[in-house]
């Protein structure tokens, strides 16, 4: 029997086409020859397979196998066999993979392991090895060895171009990209610490609620890809990660398309190049139709048909290929209720779920939900108990559903009739209830009007009083006894408030707040939701003022009540700004596991909240609050980030600051909040003119919104101070220390933090001019103030006692400073802990104690190299390390190279606190021999 001629042809073409060479072939070429030889005599089969010179032993024997399987079996269906090949072919290159690229450098990366493979290509993790900072990432390219066809160079370029403008939260993000050496093309992404949707759940045995909000949160991710005009293609539990802290991260868009005209003919979809996972693959994908976000509303109905019961719901790899193809394309799977997990079930699997996942997983694309935001909203429904689209039409359901969520209603409407005769007794009662209700209202207009008559002018002798003067005025007005009710004297106490806060009167905000509690009866739950508004305006003006255990007391109140609210809408925002404040506070606290434990559930809950108000229009308030608390507690992740030193921190204050310039329009205050943590950021990665940048651009604009007497308008100042210092502009750093001082004096008092950080920074420019008794004093006046008011082991007090330490030391008394380091805490921060350690060894070397000083230093050049490219202290280590090196009389070439280092180190360290340059200049001097003559001007 003779191979079919055609057969051979496309071997032989496929071979020549590709340029193939001994032991570089691909599996469709193996499969080629395999369909080549099927029908030959199995003598004729092993003969030609031998004579085919682009083969190496390996894959010869692999073919062969294959033969003689596909020999062996029921030839009803040669695709059942020809599943099976795949196997052997996954393997071989796995190992062909990790001999090739592991350990080979990509541009500044050095591969490290292989994560996984499929149709597109191999992710690897990957670390950086240069740029003067330490990074994992996650690095994707094709995983054949062979020349990459023009068809797959265009394809990974339009994935970069379109990972590129990709930004949401919940989706891996672009960092770079290129050619290697071989010219294959690769990505590099964010590597996402976490596991697979499924498997996180699994491993926590999440509930079924939790489980859906999980989903929800991959919605909104694949939401945003959609509105960027891409769909992924490979939806699956795989690509949905999920880390520690409950974040959704959709990865992997190798093998998603850009929803555009002009790639309506692109090859990506051509015979051969179906790039999917037959298990999440949509009908319309395995037919080779035209896919679309459909497709992606089916994946995504797999992936929570198996999320929510347990069990996938198509493509048995027990079947055939063929079989499985069918099946997928034909068959509806059953309810995931009638499968699933008893425990998934009896928490709430039933009817409604069924109803949502199987619309999706519709076999016809137009029958399916027309979005992903639809898919979401229906979820949410079922999430809040009211009817989901998927079962509308069942208008039976759809009544019971209105009136178990109505019943209450329902009931008295009933008791209503039965009462109509008690109306005529009642109504003069209703009459008067509305008399009083129309006084309330009257006298609450005639004190509004009478706020703005104080607005008037000739009220004030031709003087407009400003924002400021006519809220002043308001809160005396309800600070005093007057003809307003309970209710509306707290109510205007809340607003009047909130303006007072928002202009920087803090003291009168606290006051308004306390005032309208005293006024609102005790344990009245009509008034409930008044209460918890007022405790939340509490907490924020006693945060502002630094009273954070007050502050913390008041949230807890707050939770308390919130228990009281009767309105189902009003208790889930006034929840989820709970949330935001307790993660703001413990921020400021430096509670940083609390933050850490928090941070998840606020971001999940925030998530939740803007995707159900979508349905409202982009201007309406109640979408606008909404993602404002959001943008809220992305910023605190940002703020968090950054305090930890964490590798996210960067990609979290992008993705912060992007998502407000979303929200708030242009000039808006919002806009500024994440600004001074990207300087922080900058200056961090030793771009010093960035950071001065950024921190210029925040004073002005700050300036502009709020003026020059508010607290943020000083703040920003402050911060623009540390980059002149940083710079070495000491006048320009005095002056603006000089107006902080000032404003935040007035606004907030001597002893606040903010306050105490000018006195800190100011006590700083001293220290660096070398006038150690003023920078002295300055720091005890600090550290006596933050004595008074925080916990022993606050870190700020652990900031003071190395910054008197410092000034000691160079004062020559350095019995004061070990003991002053001595009664201290150790810093959590790794840049303050890592200076307060260098400190130490400087004293411990003045005094002759060397002991085990090489390991430390050298416990200490890790840190640095590992906090990249956070430069601080490099320098000072430097120094230390070349005065260690004096001490043990090293040869000329040590010294010479630990001299070089320092300078090295000295021209990228702005941060410089313990080595100056008079010191250095002076050790130059007295050691020539080491110092080139040319460079000792340096």
């Amino acid at each position: 029997m003779q191979a079919a001629p055609r057969e051979i042809d496309r071997y032989v073409e496929m071979r020549e086409c590709r340029g193939m060479s001994a032991g570089n072939v691909d599996f469709a070429t193996l499969r080629a020859l395999f369909d080549a030889c099927a029908d030959m005599p199995t003598s004729e089969q092993k003969a030609f397979v031998a004579t085919q010179p682009d083969l190496d032993e390996q894959q010869r024997s692999m073919v062969l196998a294959w033969l003689q399987a596909d020999a062996a079996a029921d030839r009803t269906e040669r695709s059942d066999v020809v599943q099976t090949l795949g196997n052997d072919w996954v393997q071989s290159r796995h190992a062909a993979l990790q001999s090739y690229w592991f350990g080979r450098r990509i541009g500044p990366f050095l591969v490290r392991e292989l994560l996984g493979q499929g149709g597109m290509g191999s992710v690897w993790k990957a670390e950086r090895i240069e740029g003067g900072f330490a990074q994992r990432v996650a690095i994707k390219l094709l995983a054949t060895a062979r020349p990459v066809s023009a068809v797959q160079m265009q394809r990974f370029a339009a994935e970069r171009e379109m990972l590129a403008g990709l930004r949401h939260p919940g989706i891996a993000g672009l960092l770079d990209g290129g050619e290697t050496e071989d010219g294959v093309p690769y990505l590099v992404m964010e590597l996402i610490d976490g596991q697979p949707i499924d498997t996180w759940c699994k491993a926590r045995a999440s509930s079924l609620g939790e489980r859906v909000g999980l989903l929800l949160q991959a919605c909104s991710a694949l939401q945003a890809a959609h509105a960027a005009l891409v769909i992924h293609r490979d939806i699956k539990p795989a690509n949905i990660l999920v880390d520690a802290q409950g974040q959704v991260r959709l990865v992997d868009f190798g093998i998603a398309r850009v929803l555009d005209a002009s790639m309506a003919d692109a090859p990506a979809t051509a015979q051969g190049e179906r790039l999917m996972t037959l298990g999440y693959a949509s009908p319309e994908q395995l037919r080779g139709d035209p896919t679309g976000i459909a497709s992606d509303v089916y994946s995504l109905g797999l992936v929570a048909y198996e999320l929510l019961c347990g069990k996938p719901a198509q493509a048995d790899s027990a079947l055939g290929l063929v079989t499985q193809i069918r099946q997928i394309c034909e068959d509806d799977p059953p309810p995931p209720s009638t499968v699933g997990d008893a425990g998934l079930r009896h928490a709430g699997l039933g009817r409604e779920l069924d109803a949502i996942i199987m619309k999706a997983l519709r076999k016809a694309p137009e029958q399916r939900y027309p979005t992903i935001d639809a898919l979401a909203a229906d979820l949410l429904r079922w999430q809040n108990r009211q009817p989901v689209d998927a079962l509308r039409a069942d208008r039976w359901y759809v009544w019971r559903k209105r009136v178990h969520r109505s019943r209450g209603a329902l009931i008295a409407a009933g008791l209503l009739v039965g009462m109509l005769t008690a109306v005529a007794l009642n109504w003069r009662w209703q009459s008067l209830q509305l008399a009083v209700e129309r006084d309330k209202a009257l006298v609450a207009t005639r004190f509004m009007s009478a706020m703005f008559e104080r607005a008037n002018p000739a009220s004030h002798l031709g003087k407009v009083p400003d924002a400021i003067q006519m809220a002043e005025q308001g809160a005396a007005e309800l600070l005093q006894d007057s003809d307003l009710d309970a209710e509306t004297r707290a109510l205007l106490c809340h607003t009047n408030g909130r303006v007072l806060l928002a202009l920087g009167q803090f003291s009168r905000a606290l006051e308004l707040a306390n005032r309208g509690l005293s006024v609102l009866p005790q344990e009245e739950p009509a008034f409930a939701e008044t209460r918890v508004e007022l405790l939340l305006l509490k907490a924020e003006a006693l945060a502002e003022m630094a009273d954070w255990n007050d502050a913390v007391a008041s949230v807890k109140d707050a939770r308390d009540a919130l228990a009281e609210v009767r309105d189902e809408d009003a208790r889930r925002w006034l929840a989820v700004r709970l949330l935001d404040r307790q993660a703001r506070l413990d921020l400021d606290r430096h509670e940083s596991a609390a933050v850490a434990a928090n941070l998840p559930k606020a971001l999940q809950a925030a998530n939740a909240l803007v995707d159900a108000e979508m349905d409202h229009t982009p201007l309406d308030a109640r979408r606008q609050s909404a993602r404002e608390l959001l943008a809220s507690i992305l910023l605190t992740r940002c703020r968090h980030s950054v305090a930890q030193a964490s590798s996210h921190a960067e990609s979290y204050c992008e993705q912060a600051q992007s998502y407000r310039e979303r929200v708030f329009p242009p000039d808006h205050p919002g806009r500024l909040n994440a600004l001074q943590e990207l300087a922080v950021l900058a200056g961090n990665r030793g771009e010093g003119q960035e950071a001065l940048r950024l921190s210029e651009r925040l004073l002005a604009q700050t300036r502009g919104v709020f003026g020059d007497g508010h607290p943020r308008t000083a703040v920003a100042a402050l911060n623009l101070g540390v980059e002149y210092r940083i710079a070495g502009r000491y006048d320009a750093a005095e002056a603006q220390y000089r107006f902080a001082y000032a404003v935040l004096r007035q606004t907030r008092g001597e002893s606040h933090p903010h306050t105490l950080m000018v006195r800190n920074n100011w006590a700083n420019v001293a220290y660096a001019r070398e006038d150690f008794d003023t920078a002295l004093t300055l720091h005890r006046e600090v550290q006596a103030h933050r004595r008074e008011q925080l916990a022993p082991n606050d870190p700020e007090l652990a900031q003071s006692a190395t910054n008197v330490a410092k000034c000691l030391w160079r004062l020559g008394r350095w019995r004061e400073a070990l003991a002053e380091l001595d009664a201290s805490m150790v810093p959590e921060e790794p840049s303050a802990r890592r200076t307060q350690t260098m400190l130490r060894l400087f004293l411990e070397m003045q005094r002759g104690e060397f002991g085990d000083m090489e390991s430390r230093i050298t416990r200490l050049q890790q840190e640095i190299a590992a906090a990249s490219p956070d430069t601080r202290g490099s320098a000072a280590i430097a120094w230390l390390a070349l005065l260690y090196l004096e001490h043990r009389h090293a040869d000329h070439s040590q010294l010479q190279q630990a001299w070089q280092a320092l300078r090295e180190a000295m021209r990228r360290d702005d941060g410089r606190e313990l080595v100056s340059e008079r010191e250095v200049a002076s050790w130059e001097r007295t050691h020539a021999d080491i110092v080139p003559a040319s460079a000792s001007a340096d």
